[in-house]
């Protein structure tokens, strides 16, 4: 790219026009929708034995949940938090094995309930460590959309897939998905636990109505507390007229990232992540590594971004968990070096990449790139760092 001046120093920008959010809905499935509106009947779960489970479109969605993921039981609720918390309410456990790189429920939820260990992340799929702690209970997160590349040694295992909407490389005893603002699928806020075993399945279900108030009609002897974390039939409508979709989006934010990552990858000091294997991520984000020693990365993403109208291009994900307050009491001297290096220098993530951006959206980003990296030493003459 012939030498221009940068936009962060008042030259002219690569590209003017807006990056526009993603676009999820199915459009023929919109008259479901308004029948339900119509109907006035938008939740079908009662605490009684015959709806318990839910009404039609819980129950349809259900089915084709477990159908295209291949799960024998899928129980929808109303956020991805509210299902790891009724997760971990049904499990002894004693300690629990927690990454510091996720949102903070991932973490939290387990540090409310019991003991918890901070395990380092990996380099090239940012997941969970496995450091055989003696842990009852592993929470690890599928970062960024890439399914868990290997076992955990724990009793039981719950794989935080807010961001990852992929088939499993290796079975969990828990899957928890989000269903929030911005996800491969949304409707909103919600999310979907799924299992394989029946048992686990069972409790999960009682926690998430009120078993309390059907005991008798289930012939239990005892009882917990149901919490009413359920879905509503609006919801899920919303919920399968994307999951119809899914495969064809997942398609296109792998072509997009493919993109990238072939013209990024000639840039010095700028590598894409890993992929366990081909077709594999479903990329929530598109995750890089930046590893250039003569300007900060923080500089030479302020540059990018300047170039390109409010583009999502973040910085080291989120700071380590074990660095907010609420941890900080017992944790206030941890540092796990991979992930601080992640955090403080390396990781920087796009965002931009679901329909219904295009690969000439994905060229505007790459040119963008491109065009600070050939005029990089502006940044040293207009001392845009120390």
């Amino acid at each position: 790219m012939a030498q221009t001046k940068l936009a962060i120093n008042g030259g002219q920008p690569v590209r003017n026009v807006p990056f526009v959010r993603q676009i999820c809905i199915n459009e023929q499935y919109l008259p479901s929708v308004l029948d339900i509106l119509r109907s006035g009947k938008w939740s079908g779960y009662r605490a009684n034995k015959d709806q318990y489970l839910g009404g039609p479109e819980i129950k349809k969605l259900c089915h084709e949940w477990s159908e295209h993921f291949g799960v024998e039981y899928v129980i929808p609720v109303n956020s991805c938090t509210s299902g790891l918390m009724a997760c971990l309410s049904v499990l002894e456990k004693n300690l629990i094995d927690v990454t510091p790189y996720s949102m903070s429920c991932s973490a939290s939820l387990p540090y409310l309930v019991s003991d918890v260990v901070w395990n380092d992340i990996d380099e090239d799929y940012f997941q969970m460590d496995d450091n055989d702690s003696g842990a009852d209970v592993a929470v690890p997160v599928s970062l960024f959309g890439h399914p868990l590349t290997w076992k955990y040694n724990a009793d039981i295992v719950i794989e935080d897939s807010a961001q990852c909407v992929s088939k499993q490389i290796y079975k969990t005893d828990f899957r928890v998905h989000s269903l929030t603002e911005g996800k491969h699928i949304t409707c909103g806020e919600g999310g979907v636990i799924t299992t394989d075993n029946k048992e686990l399945a069972r409790m999960v279900q009682n926690v998430i109505n009120h078993e309390e108030s059907v005991a008798h009609d289930f012939g239990l002897t005892s009882s917990g507390i149901g919490l009413n974390l359920r879905l509503t039939e609006i919801q899920a409508s919303l919920v399968r007229s994307q999951l119809s979709l899914l495969g064809k989006n997942i398609e296109i934010r792998q072509q997009n990232v493919s993109c990238l990552n072939d013209r990024l990858r000639q840039i010095p000091g700028i590598r894409p992540a890993k992929t366990y294997s081909e077709g594999i991520h479903s990329y929530y984000c598109a995750p890089f590594h930046y590893t250039r020693s003569d300007v900060p990365r923080d500089a030479f993403l302020a540059a990018v971004r300047a170039e390109l109208h409010n583009v999502r291009l973040n910085a080291g994900y989120i700071k380590p968990l074990y660095r907010f307050p609420c941890f900080s009491d017992k944790q206030n001297k941890l540092r796990l070096p991979i992930v601080e290096r992640m955090w403080k220098d390396e990781l920087f993530l796009l965002l931009d990449i679901a329909h219904p951006h295009t690969l000439e959206d994905m060229e505007d980003i790459a040119n963008s790139f491109e065009k600070v990296a050939d005029n990089v030493r502006e940044l040293y003459w207009e001392n845009i760092y120390k």
